[in-house]
């Protein structure tokens, strides 16, 4: 009888080691780089049902006052680099959102060899012009020089 008790405290243990730990964090979420700005990480970060979808190679967006749409880059966290969204002109284009997911965007034309994406979701506010200005820098140090750049030119229009 003894033994049966054994192995039952000893199941018990095994069980309760293998549960998650409440402070962990979920394991589809990814690591952010200390000193990085990403507002929010998650595999759910997909785009926004219904927004528009823009891939690293659009020079050119056309919006509509009140429209929605997600600028998507390519990247990886397990790398020490991340893509930097530098402010535009809040009173014509204002980010919404900015998330990571280990995944490549769904129904995105242009996305083909993305293994992870940072989404920067917009709102066009009022009609003008402004320039989106991304960097792709080492997250630490603070400073550091960017590795890549991209420039968006958005139109927002009634």
């Amino acid at each position: 009888m003894t033994t049966n008790k054994t192995f039952a405290l000893l199941g018990l243990l095994v069980l309760t080691a293998c549960g998650a730990d409440p402070k962990d964090p979920p394991k589809t979420e990814a690591n952010v780089p200390p000193g990085g700005n990403t507002a929010a990480i998650s595999s759910a970060g997909a785009p926004a049902s219904g927004a528009k979808v823009y891939p690293q190679a659009t020079k050119a967006i056309d919006a509509r006052v009140g429209e929605t749409f997600n600028v998507v880059l390519p990247g990886n966290v397990t790398t020490p680099f991340e893509w930097r969204f530098d402010e535009s002109d809040k009173n014509v284009v204002a980010m919404t959102a900015h998330n990571y997911t280990d995944a490549p965007p769904a129904n995105c034309a242009g996305c083909d060899g993305y293994k992870g994406t940072f989404n920067f979701t917009f709102t066009a506010k009022a009609d003008g012009a402004a320039k989106l200005h991304f960097s792709y820098v080492r997250a630490m140090p603070a400073g550091s020089p960017a590795e890549k750049e991209m420039t968006v030119e958005v139109h927002v229009t009634h």
